[in-house]
């Protein structure tokens, strides 16, 4: 806790001079019409083998791209690049204000917790809407069987009987009981009661449990042909050579699972924390930086593909405890953050774009058939160089040379 001390300033009369603000932070940078690097990343960053000229142009959704090169030419393509939100609903504004936490793994601060959330509940909600699911991935609300929510009424009837007295929220009776079945699932619920409440001592001895909310995963499928990307800093990744690693292969593929976007854009800002990353380690400066390229990777579904749903706290992903087992026999996806940079990451700070994120275990690539369909590279320099502006401010997909390198 801090204590508020009384403090006392003498004042003298000076004349004002007016000085210029020098961009010296992401929040300044902001200010400026010069894109130009955070100071930090200056002298970490590896060297580029390559970059890109661009030309940027406003988002357009339904505009058609100009480039003979770009495999596959169609409209579905097109699309998928942005979040399904993109062109539709408004970027919320107010992430960008949000201060971000002092120290990565605190979940008391930064754009990720629960009542910032509520800030993309329109976008996420059309997120589902344009997902090429069967059956399509529903409200929260009706995640919950009506067994669930019995179970979990009786729990806060013993426990928390104010839960269930109804209160006038936005002009509608409502009780504490009716918004989480409104705001978060059967598992996220399930997970945060066995963090907040325990057994007496002699209901542990009587064998009684704390709670049984028959957990059953959320199974959907994804379309066949479907569009699935993957930022990588491999030059020719092979899915058949990544068995089981027990090291990091690629930017996106961790342990046993590998990474991919339902759009372009998610995949685009991974590669750049991958990037960044390099900057903040804080190397010897004399030490060889080495050399950095990255590639987005574009596959398409040649069969449907099952997938569990990860409900929609986009702090969850397939390694927590209440999903790691079936999230390592089948693919599962969840809501996530696309952010701009590592450091970025660290502090849970905007800009950000809601986006689906999508995670296969390495030993069911073969099982979950997909092509590849293109492969392109990324100037990850003009990324990180307009990593404090938001989708409204810069177009990320401009950093894409659509000349398919597909041999």
């Amino acid at each position: 806790m801090f204590k508020k001390t009384k403090r006392t300033y003498k004042h003298t009369k000076k004349r004002s001079k007016t000085k210029k603000n020098k961009p010296s932070s992401p929040y300044q940078v902001l200010k400026t019409e010069v894109s130009d690097l955070p100071s930090w990343y200056k002298d970490g960053l590896p060297k580029l083998k390559r970059t890109i000229k661009h030309k940027y142009k406003p988002i357009t959704r339904n505009s058609v791209f100009q480039s003979k090169s770009m495999s596959p030419e169609d409209s579905t393509f097109r699309d998928v690049l942005y979040p399904a939100w993109v062109g539709k609903i408004p970027y919320p504004k107010k992430v960008d204000l949000i201060e971000g936490r002092l120290n990565y793994g605190l979940h008391d601060s930064g754009v990720a917790i629960s009542r910032h959330q509520y800030l993309w509940k329109d976008h996420l909600e059309m997120m589902k809407k344009e997902l090429p699911s069967i059956p399509k991935i529903p409200a929260t609300k009706d995640l919950w069987t009506e067994e669930q929510k019995y179970i979990l009424r009786e729990f806060y009837k013993n426990t928390r009987p104010s839960f269930l007295v109804k209160h006038s929220v936005d002009g509608k009776q409502k009780s504490r009981f009716d918004l989480i079945i409104e705001q978060m699932g059967p598992y996220t619920v399930d997970s945060k009661i066995r963090e907040n409440y325990e057994l007496t001592t002699t209901e542990y001895l009587m064998g009684e449990t704390l709670i049984d909310l028959k957990l059953k995963p959320h199974t959907f499928k994804l379309k066949k042909n479907t569009y699935l990307f993957h930022g990588s800093i491999v030059p020719d990744l092979d899915f058949d050579t990544l068995i089981k690693p027990i090291y990091m292969v690629s930017d996106h593929v961790y342990n046993n699972f590998i990474f991919f976007g339902l759009s372009a854009t998610i995949s685009l800002w991974y590669t750049a924390e991958r990037f960044s990353k390099q900057a903040l380690l804080q190397k010897n400066k004399s030490k060889n930086r080495g050399e950095f390229e990255a590639y987005l990777y574009v596959y398409k579904l040649t069969k449907d593909m099952e997938f569990q749903y990860i409900e929609d706290d986009i702090i969850s992903n397939q390694t927590d405890s209440k999903f790691k087992i079936d999230c390592a026999k089948k693919a599962c996806l969840h809501p996530q953050f696309a952010f701009h940079s590592y450091e970025q990451l660290n502090r849970a700070r905007g800009p950000v774009e809601l986006d689906w994120e999508l995670t296969i275990p390495i030993d069911q690539l073969n099982k979950n058939k997909m092509k590849l369909v293109g492969k392109y590279y990324i100037d990850v320099l003009e990324l990180l160089k307009h990593s404090s502006k938001n989708i409204n401010q810069f177009d990320p997909i401009s950093t894409i040379d659509f000349k398919n390198l597909i041999d």
